[in-house]
């Protein structure tokens, strides 16, 4: 026998027999335990999770669901019974099995797309240049899996305790290249250029160009030379010139 027509024949039994205690989109009083279509929804999620599909995903389907999906006096719960998916096609089919008082009251056979989804950390709040990322500034937000790029920050802890160095908005993906560690010197401050090599130390005070944090090469006035070098911000005042001959008599100037 077709599986179809079985399958209607086993629905129509089931809904003879738990027709009194089983609504379909129905709300009447009594009937305070539901299926929704999102309980539906996280069920195939999770399936397509076991799948490997991905985490998170966004689901549409192909039938009208109605809301709630079904109603019930005592707990009801929704599983899979059946499920296949195509992920060239995004494309899934399954049969959602009702369940209550430890029976199956009625299948649902169910097809759609699904939309894999990423969770990523995106302000709440407009970011001002130089301010610093705090906990409360960021929430998690799922976006499309497609439109994450390569340079898309996608942890948390890529964006704590940052800094930003342009006007970031909120409720969007923020970008590697907008933050950065907190800059440690101003621009136009004094600071200690130090020169070393093997067996030498060279130090001389020089002037800040640019602003920067430990580990960003900055541009370096020397004060006695005012010749202009390239030095990494190591902190504490410091800042460690990239060696050339050219450089290192520009120190000794």
């Amino acid at each position: 026998m077709d599986k179809n027509i079985w399958g209607l024949l086993i629905l129509g039994w089931l809904l003879m027999v738990a027709g009194p205690m089983i609504a379909f989109g129905a709300e009447p009083a009594d009937y305070n335990r539901q299926v929704t279509t999102q309980d539906i929804e996280h069920t195939i999620s999770e399936a397509l999770a076991q799948e490997k599909l991905g985490e998170h995903f966004k689901i549409s389907f192909k039938e009208t669901l109605s809301s709630p999906v079904a109603q019930y006096q005592k707990d009801i719960k929704a599983y899979v019974h059946e499920f296949r998916a195509d992920a060239n096609k995004r494309t899934f089919e399954t049969m959602i099995v009702l369940e209550a008082d430890g029976r199956a009251l009625a299948p649902l056979r169910l097809s759609g797309r699904y939309t894999t989804m990423k969770e990523l950390p995106m302000l709440v709040r407009v970011l001002d240049t130089n301010d610093i990322i705090r906990q409360e500034d960021v929430s998690m937000q799922l976006v499309q899996a497609d439109r994450v790029r390569s340079n898309t920050v996608t942890d948390i802890s890529q964006l704590l305790g940052k800094s930003a160095k342009r006007t970031i908005s909120p409720g969007r993906m923020v970008r590697t290249e907008e933050i950065s560690n907190p800059a440690v010197i101003e621009k136009n401050k004094p600071i200690t250029m130090v020169f070393r090599a093997k067996n030498m130390e060279i130090t001389a005070m020089g002037m800040t160009m640019d602003a920067g944090a430990v580990g960003d090469i900055i541009r370096v006035r020397n004060n006695d030379s005012a010749r202009t070098v390239q030095a990494i911000v190591r902190g504490n005042g410091e800042a460690e010139v990239i060696t050339s001959t050219t450089q290192l008599s520009s120190l000794q100037q």
